[in-house]
């Protein structure tokens, strides 16, 4: 198997995998480059005498069977085998149509699981598949059309499938480019699946609201940063967490949804009460402890940013507890000067 086109030179530059995962400091860097600096994302190895499964065909089912055996099962003396390019079925020709709307409970059950892992691919991967979730609408063009979408419309929906069942003109409205007077193919209705998995009680905005609490709130600089603006005034921290807060929030809304908005009261009420209270504290504390407190911040500070930027996986949220450590240690070590009269 050769996934790599042959205009690439040197079998050591085949041999060359990347070893580190993409961020967006990485592309930075690449993008004053050139894009030259990239490794190879798998390497080129030799074939083996012999292996515990071989796959034949590298298309999208080929390879999803040689992730997950890999994943989920241990299995990685794995052979896939393919004459042309790998993926390149319908998966690599943008021609596959990710749906879960079938009629059976077993095909829907199956399929609404296979979406589910399509929506988390990316993140798995750490590698953009492009998976957009547009909706599929089926047309029915006559009278039998429209009982059997209208079947699959119910059988969805009894299971919990996310699909409903549109007039032509609500069609229309839709996809405004559909024409629903064609002689020749008229529109009688349409079964629209919006976003194709299952949604349960909400799940979509659901979701998007516990990502978007998880991500903006349980993090280093929102507690670092309500804090210091809560002893010191200094809103600085919390202005940067905003920056990177904006841009995180485009990314979360374009996969999950509006439901992101729904954080904002959240962050003011944390944030808000996080710096309140610290702001309580404040008139408790020495000068020479809010100092220490600070200085503290300052080491966390370096640490958030060794992780950024990928040079070092500091857990700094394990060394939140310092900042409350350094008051006391203060205040410990004021009173032993005071007891010895140093």
């Amino acid at each position: 198997m050769d996934p790599v086109p042959k205009t690439h030179p040197t079998p050591a530059s085949a041999a060359r995998v990347s070893s580190g995962r993409y961020s967006g400091w990485r592309l930075f860097l690449e993008g004053l480059t050139g894009q030259r600096g990239w490794s190879r994302a798998w390497a080129k190895p030799a074939p083996r005498s012999r292996y515990r499964v071989v796959i034949v065909g590298g298309g999208g089912h080929g390879l999803a069977t040689a992730y997950y055996l890999s994943r989920q099962y241990g299995i990685t003396n794995v052979a896939v085998l393919e004459k042309g390019w790998i993926g390149g079925g319908n998966t690599g020709r943008n021609t596959t149509i990710i749906r879960s709307n079938y009629l059976f409970d077993e095909s829907a059950a199956l399929y609404d699981h296979a979406v589910r892992l399509w929506e988390h691919l990316s993140q798995v991967l750490n590698y953009n598949v492009m998976f957009s979730q547009r909706g599929v609408m089926m047309l029915a063009h006559t009278v039998h059309d429209a009982q059997v979408f209208k079947r699959h419309v119910h059988a969805n929906r009894v299971n919990g499938v996310d699909n409903e069942w549109l007039t032509p003109e609500e069609a229309k409205a839709f996809c405004p480019l559909l024409s629903i007077d064609n002689i020749r193919y008229p529109v009688l209705g349409a079964a629209l699946q919006r976003r194709f998995a299952a949604r349960g009680d909400g799940g979509t905005v659901a979701e998007a609201f516990v990502t978007a609490s998880i991500v903006f709130c349980v993090g280093p600089l929102t507690f670092l940063g309500s804090i210091q603006n809560g002893l010191t005034g200094d809103a600085s921290l919390l202005a940067i967490k905003s920056v990177l807060d904006g841009f995180t929030a485009v990314a979360l809304a374009a996969t999950l949804g509006w439901g992101v908005l729904l954080t904002i009261p959240l962050i003011l009420i944390y944030q808000g009460g996080l710096s309140l209270g610290a702001s309580v504290f404040a008139g408790l504390l020495s000068e020479l402890q809010l100092r220490e407190m600070s200085a503290v911040g300052g080491l966390l500070i370096i640490g958030v940013g060794l992780k950024l930027l990928s040079i070092r996986d500091v857990k700094v949220a394990d060394y939140l507890p310092a900042i409350f450590v350094a008051p006391l240690l203060v205040a410990a070590v004021v009173r032993v000067k005071e007891a010895f009269a140093l």
